[in-house]
């Protein structure tokens, strides 16, 4: 659920109120969250389906110049949707076993179909994408015309688009947005950083305790952690999940979230309707393609 960054001007459109809460779950797994705008967010198999059909279009196109095609790396997509669920700007990170072993391990990208596992040459890459290292444009290869934006472009033309993220901020306006001062939440942020306080770490919030930029030196290029920062983010990480369970934390984030859930769904319903109709139009495309039934 992305967070409402900044308030709004006074000429911007008011806020609506915030929406009344109804019962609050007890939450212990993350596995047991379900909201009412899932039902609206792209899943993991169509966004596969998508990127596949693109795939065999974009592939086709580059055999066409005598060059390779190297599909995007997709594994761990299946999983998007509950690992993105793990970590969300509302209330941090909520996985014990993970934070117990790993503590915050690796934040998850957000899947966009293009990186390969394979590396290409310039000249490969220039046909791809239609531009060189440089942008400027390849318009030609060994005297036959490249497609506008490359051959990926023709692949992601012939589905009717890029495919939609399995996540909420693909939906119109990126979907339901809590406000960062929302009654409801700044209580029992208070209550777990009480909580989290007591066990020696103090952070105003669970997203401050997990966007640490302590946790963030492990990434890519950069010297592999010192096991006492390791041991550090461990601890920090287990007190965290510890803190939101004693709390019921998410408990309270999912009552909050399906209040506004609610509220953004009876705001949008054409256009939700019409991302919907899009998707499907986007799927029987996909389906033509390749052959399949519309995932």
């Amino acid at each position: 659920m992305a967070l409402l960054l900044t308030a709004g001007c006074s000429s911007q459109a008011p806020r609506p109120p915030a929406p009344a809460l109804g019962p609050i779950p007890e939450i212990t797994s993350v596995d047991a969250i379900s909201l009412p705008i899932d039902s609206y967010i792209p899943t993991s198999t169509q966004f596969l389906a998508l990127q596949k059909a693109a795939d065999v279009v974009s592939a086709r196109c580059m055999r066409g110049y005598g060059l390779p095609y190297h599909p995007p790396i997709t594994e761990g997509f299946a999983d998007f949707a509950r690992q993105n669920r793990t970590r969300t700007a509302l209330y941090g990170f909520f996985d014990l076993s993970t934070a117990r072993s790993k503590g915050y391990a690796t934040q998850l990208d957000s899947p966009d179909g293009t990186s390969s596992g394979v590396p290409y040459t310039m000249t490969e890459m220039g046909v791809l994408r239609g531009q060189n290292a440089s942008g400027a444009t390849v318009a030609t290869f060994k005297g036959k015309k490249v497609p506008t934006g490359g051959c990926r472009q023709q692949g992601i033309d012939a589905i009717g688009g890029p495919p939609p993220i399995p996540a909420v901020e693909a939906l119109p306006e990126g979907g339901p947005k809590i406000p960062p001062d929302n009654p409801h939440m700044k209580a029992v942020n208070a209550r777990w950083a009480a909580c989290m306080k007591g066990k020696g770490f103090v952070y105003p919030n669970p997203w401050a305790a997990y966007s640490s930029p302590k946790w963030r030196e492990s990434a890519a290029g950069a010297p592999p952690r010192q096991t006492p920062q390791a041991s550090e983010e461990i601890a920090t990480a287990t007190a965290d999940v510890e803190c939101k369970l004693s709390t019921n934390l998410v408990g309270v984030a999912v009552a909050v979230e399906i209040a506004y859930d609610r509220q953004y769904i009876e705001a949008h319903t054409a256009r939700l309707a019409t991302f919907r109709q899009r998707l499907g139009d986007q799927l029987r495309a996909a389906a033509r393609l390749t052959g399949s039934s519309p995932a």
